[in-house]
């Protein structure tokens, strides 16, 4: 399990490792965007990497809503900044599924969230294998 971000008086850019087994926490590398308020999920790692990693899509920072999306892959210890979604926003949500048909694969879905002024009815979705966004 990962404690991603989040917010301690600012947006923070820590992340940690839970170990069950081990009861303990573990710092692991930093995102490389401090943020709040984001979606979170995880499915297969961008091409070159293997496994599974952890995406970040979206958020907030200080007072800016982000579009960017990055993954980590706790096998390396690195994060991996990916094409941002077309629409900044925070409180959203981010499930991995699997692909609109013809696709293949799993794609991580952005969903609803707001833009500051009003609550978003948008979905988007990014092809990790393919870097592509839908």
């Amino acid at each position: 399990m990962y404690a991603v971000g989040g917010f301690d008086s600012t947006q923070t850019n820590v992340v940690q490792s839970y170990n069950p087994a081990a009861n303990t926490w573990t710092p692991v590398a930093s995102l490389p965007t401090p943020r709040s308020n984001m979606g979170t999920t995880a499915t297969t790692c961008p091409p070159g990497q293997s496994g599974t990693c952890i995406y970040i899509v979206g958020g907030l920072y200080v007072t800016h809503l982000l579009a960017s999306v990055q993954s980590y892959n706790p096998a390396s210890n690195i994060w991996t900044d990916l094409p941002p979604m077309p629409t900044p926003r925070w409180q959203l949500g981010a499930v991995a599924m699997p692909c609109p048909t013809g696709v293949g694969g799993n794609c991580v879905y952005a969903s609803g969230g707001a833009d500051g002024s009003d609550v978003l009815a948008t979905l988007e979705a990014l092809d990790p294998p393919e870097h592509t966004k839908h």
